[in-house]
């Protein structure tokens, strides 16, 4: 409990302290690889594999795998996509996500015969 008034700086002594006492300063250790239909992602290099070959991807691109590859099987809405990829709220319709994704698929199920970012009409996407 802090009453008002009170300083800045012993907020944030308090705030450091109740850190260091709860442990939440410490990151827990991610992992550095998703995988999903054959496709590895390396998210230290942002590099992702498929067949053996180098995708070639935008950052975009590779946000976006990540993200639902990092939740497969949870379909995510635009919306949802937007806030985690692009990092903000758009009010109105666009077709950013639908975009990225066509040409996601243009670069990973057309050359190697996947399926692997499907369409929940009405919903948004998933990776299964």
């Amino acid at each position: 409990l802090v009453v008002k008034p009170f300083g800045v700086r012993e907020l944030v002594a308090r705030v450091k302290a109740l850190l260091r006492r709860s442990g939440s300063h410490k990151q827990e250790e991610q992992p550095t690889q998703l995988s999903a239909a054959g496709i590895t992602l390396d998210l230290t290099t942002y590099h992702a594999m498929a067949g053996g070959e180098r995708l070639q991807l935008t950052l975009k691109e590779f946000e976006l795998l990540r993200l639902l590859a990092s939740r497969r099987g949870m379909v995510l809405t635009r919306d949802d996509i937007l806030q985690a990829v692009w990092d903000y709220d758009f009010a109105g319709e666009t077709n950013s996500v639908d975009v990225v994704v066509r040409f996601l698929r243009s670069k990973i199920d057309e050359p190697y015969g996947l399926t692997l970012i499907e369409t929940v009409r009405g919903v948004g996407y998933v990776i299964r």
